[in-house]
């Protein structure tokens, strides 16, 4: 899977931190320049009573107003900043949550000092971002260590080491917003399950008395087809269409569920945020959302994120069935170190500020979601996974004999070996030599 995975972050075209954002879609432009916007203190922390009874926040708290000098003057609000009494509420919720967060990654920092071991800190990253937009957003989902499907290549073109590989990958965090959708009931695979149970009564009953050779165990696996069969085509166990409105992989037999969520926010590491944001782009263009989607990028023993703008071409060059994918990182201010009391009051911040991107994607998916049932009810050459093509190719009649050979040849090999040895062996040699 890894040749695979390194094929489609190739093709995702990286922006550098230090381009000029202006240049980017202005949607994209857009929403780069209002994040930066939100990524301050906001004044009234710098005074007055303390508004927690932890004591992890409030000691935080105090550290972070002891430390308010000329050097950190741009990760405060400028004083005529007006923030309404609805948001402040919601801010003094949230940033008790992560200052307590903050805290359990502080306390993890001062044991590696202490005992020269490096910890994983990626689980207490995960928290601190998934409470922090939980506690600022209602109605949100969090999707932890979820199995999502991998994109289909750029091309189109039938990748053959896909038949040989798994078609998804798990991810740390995707934070959703949840539509219903009608799903299409799927006819029951139980005729399927009891014709092998069938097969497998049918080969214990041969096999009972003495192990099989391997050819008779080949015959027994091999199934006659009656006329029925050999009329009609034999259907293949893959994933319903309407699999392309979703990006969490599910087994074939499955159903799919009639709640689909729709990402917001998604955090992985270095080498998993290519490939996970170009998925989750591509599921929401099977929904129409074209805005653009926040990317959380972490290391597995560093406290520090890295924000990245994840977006989709508008248009489709001839060598290409899905649109490419770009990724640009947000440049900061300040490093973005989840273990610092600013920087964990400053990100939830950013978070509560998704709010009218959070609102219009709700709002598009409620209003697409009659459209993208019907554009899914049919395959499509244009899906965007690699676990819904319905076009494999079956083994011929001629090939499953070519194979049985092989595998024959192969066994006969190996009994040969396995002789060959026996009587190369020192205690077959000095049992010869005493004969």
């Amino acid at each position: 899977m890894a040749t695979y995975v390194e094929l489609i972050r190739q093709d995702v075209y990286l922006h550098e931190p230090c381009e000029d954002t202006s240049l980017w879609p202005s949607s994209v432009s857009q929403f780069v320049q209002s994040l930066k916007n939100e990524l301050k203190l906001p004044t009234w922390l710098k005074s007055g009573p303390v508004p927690y009874t932890n004591k992890r926040a409030v000691d935080l708290l105090d550290q972070l107003r002891a430390s308010d000098d000329a050097s950190n003057v741009d990760l405060w609000d400028s004083a005529d900043t007006v923030i309404d009494k609805e948001t402040i509420q919601r801010l003094l919720v949230v940033f008790n949550t992560a200052l307590v967060d903050c805290a359990r990654i502080r306390a993890v920092v001062e044991t590696e000092n202490l005992t020269g071991t490096l910890y994983p800190k990626e689980s207490f990253l995960v928290v601190l971002v998934r409470n922090a937009i939980l506690d600022a957003h209602a109605r949100l989902s969090s999707l932890e260590d979820v199995p999502v499907a991998l994109p289909r290549h750029f091309s189109g073109e039938p990748v053959p080491i896909l038949n040989y590989m798994t078609k998804k990958f798990y991810v740390p965090l995707i934070v959703s917003i949840c539509q219903e959708v009608p799903v299409e009931e799927r006819s029951s695979d139980l005729g399927h399950r009891s014709s092998d149970e069938e097969d497998s009564s049918v080969e214990s009953e041969l096999f009972k008395h003495s192990p099989p050779t391997m050819s008779e165990f080949l015959d027994a696996c091999e199934r006659t087809e009656t006329p029925e069969e050999v009329e009609q085509e034999p259907e293949k166990d893959v994933l319903p269409p309407q699999s392309n409105a979703y990006f969490v992989a599910h087994s074939p037999s499955a159903t799919p569920p009639t709640i689909c969520h729709i990402p917001v926010l998604c955090m992985a590491d270095e080498e998993k945020l290519p490939v996970l944001m170009s998925s989750l782009l591509y599921q929401r263009r099977v929904w129409h959302i074209s805005d653009p989607l926040l990317g959380l990028e972490f290391s597995k023993y560093d406290t520090t994120i890295v924000l990245f703008v994840g977006w989709l071409e508008d248009d489709l060059s001839s060598d290409r069935v899905l649109p490419r994918v770009h990724l640009g990182e947000i440049e900061t201010s300040v490093k973005l170190d989840l273990s610092s009391p600013s920087v964990a009051l400053m990100l939830p911040r950013l978070l509560v500020s998704l709010e009218p991107l959070i609102s219009g994607i709700r709002d598009s998916a409620r209003h697409s979601v009659g459209a993208v049932f019907s554009e899914t009810s049919t395959y499509s050459p244009l899906s965007w996974r690699i676990d819904t093509d319905a076009q494999e190719e079956g083994v011929s009649v001629q090939e499953s004999k070519n194979i049985r050979e092989m595998v024959l040849q192969w066994a006969e090999t190996q009994s040969h070996s396995e002789c060959q040895a026996n009587l190369s062996s020192p205690d077959t040699a000095s049992l010869a030599s005493t004969l």
